[in-house]
C-alpha cells in the first residue's frame, strides 16, 4: 500500500468508463506503470479494481456528475496528467429503423460525453501548461460500419473532434492522441443495444 506522501507525488490520470473494457484494461496497465489511476463509471464496480486505482462515481451524460468528479479528482490528488475518455456504448439497427431517441443517446454518450470530461479537465491542464488527453475512438469512425452507423458517426466526431483539440491545445503543452481500435472481446459487445 502506498502512503500519502507517494501518491501526491504520482502522475494521476482520469479514466472515463475506466472500469469495464478498454476503459479498465487502461486503468490496470497505468496503475502497473505507477500512476494514481481515478477510474469513472455511473456504478460502483463489483470487483475490486487492483492496487493504485480509485473508483470515481461519474455519468459522462450528466454536466455536475462530470464537474463533480473532476473537482472530486482534482481535491485527492492536487493536478490531473492526463484524460482518457473511454465510456460509451454502441447500437446495432439501420439507419432507417433507429429511433432519434436512441441515435440522440449515441451522440451524447460517445461524442457529448467525451466533451464533457475534456471541458472540465482542459481549464486545470492548460493552467499547469501540461498533461495528455487521450480519446478512444474507433476504426468505424474512419470505415463506417453498416448497421452501425450511428455509432460509426459518433466516433468519426471523435475524430475530428481529436484533431480541432491538438490544434488548439499545442501552444499549452496539452497533447491530444486518438486511439483507434478495431473490434476487440470486451463487454461492451455484449451491451450493444
Amino acid at each position: 500500500a502506498r502512503n500519502a506522501d507517494q501518491e501526491h507525488d504520482m502522475p494521476s490520470v482520469l479514466i472515463t468508463g475506466g472500469t469495464s473494457g478498454i476503459g479498465a484494461a487502461a486503468s490496470t496497465a497505468l496503475a502497473a506503470k505507477g500512476y494514481r489511476v481515478f477510474a469513472a463509471s455511473r456504478t460502483e464496480p463489483v470487483e475490486p479494481l487492483g492496487d493504485g486505482i480509485d473508483w470515481v462515481a461519474m455519468d459522462v451524460c450528466d454536466d455536475e456528475s462530470v464537474d463533480q468528479a473532476v473537482t472530486q479528482v482534482l481535491a485527492s490528488c492536487g493536478s490531473l496528467d492526463a484524460l482518457v475518455c473511454c465510456a460509451g456504448f454502441g447500437i446495432f439497427g439501420s439507419i432507417e429503423e433507429v429511433s432519434m431517441e436512441n441515435s440522440d443517446r449515441q451522440m451524447d454518450t460517445n461524442l457529448g460525453g467525451t466533451l464533457r470530461a475534456i471541458k472540465a479537465v482542459l481549464p486545470h491542464m492548460r493552467e499547469a501548461q501540461k498533461g495528455r488527453i487521450a480519446l478512444v475512438g474507433s476504426i468505424g469512425g474512419r470505415a463506417p460500419i453498416p448497421f452501425q452507423a450511428h455509432y460509426s458517426a459518433s466516433k468519426a466526431a471523435v475524430d475530428a473532434l481529436s484533431g480541432a483539440l491538438r490544434n488548439e491545445m499545442v501552444a499549452f503543452g496539452v497533447s491530444v492522441s486518438l486511439i483507434e481500435p478495431g473490434d476487440i472481446d470486451t463487454p461492451f459487445n455484449d451491451a450493444m443495444h
